[in-house]
């Protein structure tokens, strides 16, 4: 999904830009689009992009709406920044940089030498930004060479008052999925190196059957030949009628000496004609021999798109798998505080309870005057009010807490009849090739 990409020459030129991906780059006048990049499909140069050379730092869940955003990122000693790099925003799953929501220009760090890290921020303001769509998005840090130098964990966009664990979800995708898909890759590229050895031999087989089809016409053309040779005489005439009166007894004698001659022809013609029907025989076998290899060529197109097609699932379950890993263990961070935030508040309801306790015994031991009365009243209000927004806080957390518990539940469940389908899938496409 992030793998290095081409850069063509035209450069965006404002400082942030929210267009449609329909509108054209000169269609305003003043507005440009980014580079348009093409992905690369070397699969080594998508694996190396992984490990990222700008790490985005301090990315919430969500980010509200009608607010500007900061983004905060950390260059390492491999990128020095200039002048052409920017940073984008991006929905998760986008296949093509030119799909992207807004972007900024990079500041230029003149004094860096690229020796140590470098915190920097830059702002993406409200106006720019994508609405309240559902949709998670995430940063994306683009060099002026064009390449992809880091991502950042998913984000949303989202009124405060309506976040919820909704937003952290994920389509998750399973390690035995990828593993699943890693297995169809392997057998259809088995299945295709089999079909490749299969029809490489068929193919010297009908070149045996072709060499062995131009012996035999040698050697029928060479009996061919011979028996030419051997009955010529018999087919001479005579001259003249005088001629052939005088030589009638020496031909007689003639076809009488080459009888037994042939006669000893017919095994030769015997052989002939089983030749022919040898050189019969091999020709049906070359003709289906070529109809095998016609078929398994045309197994062979089949089973490339399909090992293209797992190939690239691969590869996007692995994506999906490395970003809501990512999100996991956000998500078991999250659930760490909530429940110190539970624990503390637990505390703090004790405490308080202890305290309105304890002033209700003082109170009834010794008789409080008017003004004293008063301010016990306003002590006590003053704690049944923190005691009251306490529970509701500790109520709160223990209903978001549930939400979470329940949200995960739902999505384990997804997962499973996800795995099911899946399964279900490959049997179908097994018995069907």
């Amino acid at each position: 999904m992030h793998g290095f990409f081409s850069i063509n020459t035209h450069t965006p030129t404002h400082r942030s830009v929210r267009k449609s991906r329909a509108e054209s780059p000169q269609g305003s006048g003043c507005v440009f689009f980014p580079p348009k990049l093409k992905m690369s499909e070397s699969a080594e140069d998508m694996e190396s992009s992984r490990y990222s050379q700008v790490v985005f730092v301090d990315i919430p869940r969500s980010y509200p709406l009608h607010a500007d955003v900061i983004c905060c990122y950390r260059l390492t000693g491999d990128l020095i920044p200039s002048a052409k790099d920017w940073i984008g925003i991006y929905k998760v799953g986008w296949d093509s940089v030119q799909k992207y929501s807004c972007y900024q220009w990079v500041k230029p760090c003149l004094d860096y030498k690229g020796l140590d890290p470098l915190n920097h921020q830059i702002v993406f303001e409200e106006y720019y930004l994508p609405k309240d769509d559902g949709e998670f998005y995430q940063f994306c840090y683009l060099d002026s060479s064009g390449q992809v130098r880091g991502a950042s964990t998913p984000f949303c966009f989202q009124d405060p008052a309506e976040t919820s664990a909704d937003c952290s979800l994920l389509v998750i995708s399973t390690q035995e999925q990828v593993e699943q898909m890693e297995k169809e890759k392997e057998a259809i590229l088995t299945e295709m190196e089999q079909l490749k050895d299969e029809k490489a031999i068929l193919k010297n087989e009908l070149e045996e059957r072709l060499r062995e089809i131009h012996r035999l016409r040698m050697y029928i053309d060479k009996l061919k030949s011979n028996s030419t040779g051997e009955t010529f005489p018999l087919k001479e005439q005579p001259e003249s009628p005088a001629q052939g009166t005088l030589e009638q007894p020496f031909l007689s004698d003639t076809v009488a000496e080459t009888k037994p001659e042939q006669e000893s022809l017919t095994p030769v013609n015997e052989k002939y004609e089983k030749a022919l029907l040898k050189i019969t025989m091999l020709k049906q076998e070359k003709a289906l021999l070529e109809e095998q290899v016609k078929e398994k060529d045309a197994e062979l197109s089949e089973l490339r798109p399909r090992a293209k097609k797992a190939e690239q699932d691969y590869n996007r379950l692995q994506d999906q798998f490395q970003l809501q890993q990512v999100d996991m263990q956000n998500m078991h961070k999250e659930n760490e505080r909530l429940y110190a935030e539970n624990k503390g508040n637990n505390l703090e309801l004790e405490k308080l309870q202890e305290e309105n306790k304890a002033l209700q015994a003082s109170l009834s031991k010794q008789g409080p005057t008017e003004g004293d009365k008063s301010d016990t009243k306003m002590q006590i209000l003053k704690l049944t009010a923190e005691l009251t927004e306490v529970r509701g806080a500790l109520r709160k957390e223990i209903q978001n807490r549930n939400e979470t518990i329940k949200h995960a539940e739902k999505a384990k469940l997804e997962i499973k009849e996800f795995k099911m389908e899946l399964e279900k899938r490959t049997v179908t496409e097994e018995s069907v090739y």
